[in-house]
C-alpha cells in the first residue's frame, strides 16, 4: 500500500513559454518565482520580467493561478499553447 504525500511549502523559480492558452498569436516566454504553503494557504505567482507590460503580466499570472497546481510546478506540466515549465 502506497503512502500518501503532501507538499507542505515549497519554493520554485522556472521558465515559461505560453502563447495559445492565452489567445495570443505568438508565444511569450517569461520567468516565475512560485511559492506554496498548505498551511497558510498560500499559492501565489511572480513573474520576473520586469519590461513585460502590466496586463501581458496579469493574463499570465491569472491562467498560472487558475491551472497550475503545486505539483505540476514540481513535476513539469505541457499544455497546448504553453512550453514546458523548467525548473532555472
Amino acid at each position: 500500500m502506497a503512502k500518501e504525500r503532501h507538499v507542505d511549502k515549497l519554493m520554485s523559480v522556472f521558465s515559461i513559454m505560453i502563447g495559445k492558452d492565452l489567445g495570443l498569436p505568438e508565444n511569450v516566454s517569461t520567468q516565475v518565482v512560485f511559492v506554496y504553503n498548505r498551511k497558510a494557504n498560500v499559492k501565489e505567482f511572480n513573474l520576473i520580467d520586469k519590461e513585460m507590460n502590466e496586463d501581458m503580466t496579469r493574463r499570465i499570472t491569472s491562467w498560472l493561478e487558475k491551472n497550475v497546481d503545486v505539483h505540476d510546478v514540481i513535476h513539469g506540466l505541457k499544455s497546448k499553447g504553453m512550453g514546458l515549465l523548467r525548473p532555472m
